[in-house]
């Protein structure tokens, strides 16, 4: 029975000792992912996306520019810049972030496109700002067939205009 309770602690001493090596280890954060990266986000109007940039802007305080492409609206006419305001920004979902931090959306920056179009309907003037700029692209946007994940890096998922050339 002695043995067996040794044989316990020793196992638990080393569990712990492994989890605090662990603890130890370089790990990123999502704040420290995030950190000067820009990012491109496609269907920031819907919930999933409204829900993405107010948690980036509230958890990830250094995130870079985050870049939501949007389309001029059909039904309003309002630009892109005028749907991130109204839409996105003045949503519901960033009440909170209006209160701690009324700035919040300086880091949004509203790009005319499509994602439909080829080159996603972004200007040339568009297409270097990100180019340069941009490290992740967050699909947001309603699809009928649900893809591995969301958040991928800029070159696993991009048009090839938004591509560097080599």
């Amino acid at each position: 029975m002695a043995d067996t309770q040794q044989s316990i602690d020793s196992s638990s001493s080393a569990h712990r000792k492994w989890n605090e090596s662990e603890k130890s280890a370089v790990r990123p954060s999502v704040p420290g992912f995030f950190k000067g990266q820009g990012i491109l986000i496609t269907g920031g109007t819907g919930f999933l996306g409204k829900v993405l940039i107010e948690k980036l802007l509230r958890s990830c305080p250094d995130v870079g520019e985050i870049f939501v492409l949007l389309r001029k609206s059909q039904k309003t006419k309002n630009s892109a810049e005028q749907r991130l305001r109204e839409e996105i920004l003045g949503s519901q979902c960033f009440d909170r972030l209006r209160t701690t931090w009324p700035e919040h959306g300086a880091r949004c920056i509203a790009v005319d496109g499509d994602v439909g179009l080829p080159d996603m309907g972004l200007s040339a003037a568009d297409l270097a700002r990100i180019r340069s700029r941009l490290t992740a692209i967050a699909r947001a946007m309603r699809c009928p067939v649900l893809t591995s994940h969301v958040v991928l890096p800029a070159s696993a998922w991009c048009s090839t205009a938004l591509r560097q050339s080599k």
